[in-house]
Formats: structure tokens, sequence, C-alpha cells
């Protein structure tokens, strides 16, 4: 059988969440990619991960300069590539300046990289379409993205006005505070209650889903001794420990590392 892993998600859209996958090594790896699944208790709602199967695609985040089209390559890729982009599903990150204008969720808002709406075209586009493996995932950042670029600016001005955040607030005490109200602020209140629940409705409220499936994560997943869990951070010093027996080369050490190394030498 293939080995079990865990990976304990710290922060960002999914924290708290634990999803545990399995690897499978092909016999001519690495000629031949591995293939990485979520386990069928908990599976995260993600464009990249098959909601039946939990199979992971990594084409979109294999790509770069020197793999435009996202293919494992087995001269620059190793199963210890793929352990790492687990964490990317979780923590997109990019300086495109279209997300900086974009007016929407802030913990939603990266996971629009992963959305081939979102994407003005190109080679990019095509590969990002091509590692699409849930259609309901992309379909909800779809209109949440078409939402927020309607209704961004007014949601802004509300949120500001009223000091309240209108993704995450409560329906029930917005509906009170606008039946408590004056006549000109009730209105107000009444707004930001309309575009609340909008917001919060399932049919664009990716935040809601996701969180969804850390819940179910944190109910199903029973951790054994043969688990374990790698702990998500933005460096990757905690995985050398878990990669060793699978290649990884040494990490080199920064340059105040080095110095400690040597006072202690």
């Amino acid at each position: 059988p293939a080995p079990g892993f865990g990976i304990c998600v710290r922060s960002g859209l999914y924290q708290h969440a634990c999803f545990k996958f399995q690897i499978r090594v092909p016999p001519k790896y690495p000629m031949a990619e591995p293939k990485l699944s979520f386990l069928g208790q908990c599976i995260p709602f993600h464009p990249f991960v098959d909601a039946r199967t939990g199979h992971i695609n990594f084409r979109y985040l294999l790509m770069s300069e020197n793999n435009p089209t996202g293919d494992w390559n087995p001269r620059l890729h190793r199963i210890y590539v793929l352990i790492k982009l687990v964490k990317a599903l979780f923590h997109p990150t990019s300086y495109d300046r279209r997300l900086q204008d974009l007016h929407g969720d802030a913990a939603v808002k990266p996971f629009q990289l992963f959305n081939p709406n979102f994407q003005s075209g190109g080679e990019g586009a095509a590969v990002l379409s091509k590692s699409i493996l849930n259609s309901s995932a992309t379909k909800v950042l779809t209109a949440n993205f078409l939402w927020w670029k309607k209704n961004g600016a007014r949601v802004r001005e509300l949120e500001k006005l009223l000091s309240i955040n209108i993704t995450k607030a409560s329906l029930q005490e917005l509906g009170k505070r606008a039946d408590a109200s004056t006549k000109d602020d009730g209105a107000v209140l009444s707004e930001a209650l309309h575009l609340a629940i909008q917001v919060q409705d399932k049919s664009l409220n990716f935040r809601l889903l996701a969180t969804n499936s850390v819940l179910e994560s944190q109910d199903k997943l029973k951790f054994n001794d043969k688990d374990f869990c790698i702990r998500i951070r933005s460096d990757v010093e905690d995985l050398e420990q878990v990669l060793a027996p699978l290649g990884t080369p040494p990490r080199r050490r920064r340059p105040q590392e080095e110095e400690d190394a040597e006072a202690g030498g």
C-alpha cells in the first residue's frame, strides 16, 4: 500500500486543517510522475483537487520559465518537489498587480490565481485550465470574482462607514441593527445586509466551502504512529528531516547560521 502522510495547515484560508494524503510511486520513477492524492475521509475544496478521488494536479504549480507547459521533467523533478508544492495549494503567492487591485475577500483573493476566468489568456492560462480537477471550485471562484468586481468599491465604503466586515458579519445582528436604526441609518444598514446575504451565499462563498472542508478534516482525520504531519510555514526548513530519504539536496545555511556554527565549533 502507498504510505500515508499528513499535512497540517497553520495559517491562511485553510488554517487548522489536517489533510491526509498518499504518494504512489510508479515503477518507472523518476521518468514517470508520482501520484499524490488526498484520502477520501477529508478532501480539501480546491480547484486542483478532484473532489471524488482526492487526486492532485500539479501542472500549473510545476510551471516555470524552464518548464512553461508544467509537465513532469525527470531531470528537474523528484518526489520532494511535489511534497513542497502541496504547501502552494494552500498558500498561493504572487506579485500579480491585478490581485492588488481586486476588491475581494482578502483570504480568498490569492486563490483567484487558480481561476482560469481570472487569467487574461496565453500559455499560462491554457496550462491552468488543464490543471482544474474541481470545476465547482472554479465556478465559485468565478462567481466570487465577478461579484467583487461589481460590488467591491461599495462594500469597502459601507465597511468603513459601519465599521464591519461584510464577509464575516452576522446577518442576524445586521438585521437587528437595521430594524433599530433611524430611517437614514436603517437604509445604509439594509444595503449592507443585502450585500452580506449575497456574498455569504454558498454559490460564491469560497471561504465557506473551504472552511467546511477544514471542519471535516478536523472531525474525520485520525493520526496514528505510521502517519506524520508536515507543518506549513513560509519556508520549508521543517521538511528537511522528512525529505532527506527522498533525495532532496541539503539546504544552504543562512549567513547567521554559518556564523553560529563557526562560533560553536
